[in-house]
């Protein structure tokens, strides 16, 4: 299953307007852990945005699922733009099985994620709503709406460097996936399409500025699954 991942930032709840990002967007390769993008979700962005004293953070997918989770759920990978998230409430829908062995090379694959709502449309709202809990919220987005797909043949692998505001990794291997993307697909699942399977995990695209790219580069998703593997064990509160 593929979902959104969502901040929503708020005071108390149901009196006042909260703040909701789309951060990103994840993908299950089991029942209870989901893998993303490290970047969308750095230490920084744990507390709430300026001007509120709670948030939470949630996994919403097409499905209907609602999952909460937080930074004390969260492993980071060592060396690759990946990070897992580990979950108390299983998806509803059906994880997503990983590409054996390396990509395939010269065949077709396709991006899937969700799409910061500002990139759909100029017109794109979200109506207020009376709410008493976040999971209200959640039901203010289409889904269905911000839901982006592209598809391309993959013909590279290479090297490169990974520079952001909150991650740097130099000499990372990375797959060129000149399909494009849009802001809000960091995190999703890059998809061999002859077998379904996962081979990479959406990290960043070209140009660096805007919020549409040309060119977007996926963190082959087994050297992900290493890098998680020698991550230390996620913090406590």
């Amino acid at each position: 299953m593929v979902a959104a991942v969502f901040k929503v930032s708020y005071t108390k709840l149901g009196e006042e307007w909260p703040a909701v990002t789309l951060i990103g967007t994840a993908f299950f390769v089991t029942p209870r852990v989901a893998l993303t993008a490290r970047h969308i979700l750095p230490p920084s962005r744990y507390p709430p945005d300026e001007g509120y004293a709670r948030c939470e953070y949630w996994l919403l997918g097409e499905d209907g699922s609602r999952i909460q989770f937080a930074p004390r759920q969260l492993t980071r990978a060592r060396r690759v733009d990946a990070m897992r998230i580990d979950v108390r409430e299983p998806c509803v829908g059906s994880p997503l099985t990983i590409v054996a062995g390396s990509a395939p090379m010269n065949e077709e694959y396709t991006a899937r994620g969700y799409a910061d709502p500002s990139v759909v449309s100029d017109t794109y709202s979200v109506r207020a709503r009376p709410w008493s809990r976040v999971e209200d919220v959640l039901g203010w987005f289409d889904l269905s709406t911000l839901r982006q797909a592209r598809r391309s043949i993959v013909r590279t692998i290479r090297t490169a460097t990974v520079a952001g505001a909150d991650v740097r990794l130099d000499g990372v291997r990375v797959i060129e996936f000149d399909g494009g993307g849009v802001q809000g697909m960091s995190g999703g699942p890059l998809i061999h399409s002859a077998s379904g399977h996962v081979a990479g995990i959406l990290s960043f695209g070209l140009p660096n500025v805007g919020k549409v790219k040309d060119v977007v580069y996926a963190m082959p998703v087994a050297e992900a699954i290493a890098g998680l593997t020698e991550a230390p064990p996620a913090r406590r509160p």
